[in-house]
């Protein structure tokens, strides 16, 4: 059975999505025990891009404050 593949990917599904990474995010940091402000929490969950969020997600588990988290490179 072949299946359809479609560039197309709705605004829904991309919010989803962006809100279960944004939501490991958050989990990633208060189990290492990294304080992060109301701010920098809604900083995250704000975000739709999925590329930037991936980025911060990739960076959580070696990052030992939140300004770490948001740095460049």
């Amino acid at each position: 059975m072949k299946t359809m593949s479609f560039g197309y990917v709705s605004e829904l599904r991309q919010e989803f999505r962006a809100e279960g990474l944004a939501d490991g995010i958050i989990a990633l940091l208060d189990k290492r025990g990294v304080r992060f402000s109301d701010a920098d929490r809604e900083r995250i969950t704000s975000c739709l891009d999925p590329e930037q969020l991936q980025a911060w997600l990739l960076k959580t588990p070696y990052v030992s404050n939140i300004e770490d988290l948001f740095k460049d490179g």
